[in-house]
């Protein structure tokens, strides 16, 4: 019932993302699809493939993965980004002088997000902003430092601030575990 499925996925979600259907021959020659019907997910230059039995709900796993697994993220974006389930890790930085703490910041979560994709792709999204908007400041009540790293809970309106300085990948890794672990408040 795949076909069924992505047409009423399609039409409800067509406004957030891009939706084709190609028959076998439009699909590149090296990409191996076990059988058809078949729902796809191109992005992070990869292919994702849609399993009922793993993946759940046809329309739940298409919003999960519209977005990419490292962008720019603006307020809009972290709004969409609210009943997919996964969390945020961003990278607040500077904008106006690009620090080298704001790159550093960057690249760290950029790293994360591209070289433990496996790990933390189905819990959260990375991305960084080059401002400190509004919804954060709402979301935490008061200023946040910039440069800074946050995790954000979207579909309960929380946050983590990591309980350390931010220096190194591991330091990271550590910070998104006592997330999903439930070790940090």
């Amino acid at each position: 019932m795949v076909v069924g499925n992505y047409t009423a996925v399609a039409k409800e979600l067509i406004v957030h993302t891009y939706f084709f259907s190609a028959g076998r021959d439009l699909l590149p020659k090296d990409l191996s699809v076990p059988k058809l019907p078949a729902v796809l997910v191109f992005k992070d230059q990869k292919v994702l493939s849609y399993n009922e039995e793993s993946d759940g709900d046809l329309r739940l796993w298409v919003n999960r993965e519209r977005f990419r697994s490292y962008q720019k993220l603006d307020s809009y974006t972290l709004y969409s980004m609210g009943d997919t389930g996964k969390m945020v890790a961003l990278a607040l930085l500077d904008e106006s002088s690009w620090l080298e703490k704001s790159r550093r910041f960057q690249r760290l979560v950029e790293s994360v997000a591209l070289d433990h994709k496996d790990l933390y792709s189905k819990d959260f999204y990375f991305g960084y902003m080059e401002e400190n908007p509004e919804y954060i400041k709402g979301l935490v009540m008061g200023e946040v430092p910039i440069p800074s790293i946050i995790v954000l809970d979207l579909s309960t309106d929380g946050y983590f601030l990591p309980p350390i300085v931010m220096e190194t990948e591991q330091h990271l890794l550590d910070f998104l575990n006592g997330v999903l672990d439930k070790s940090l408040e």
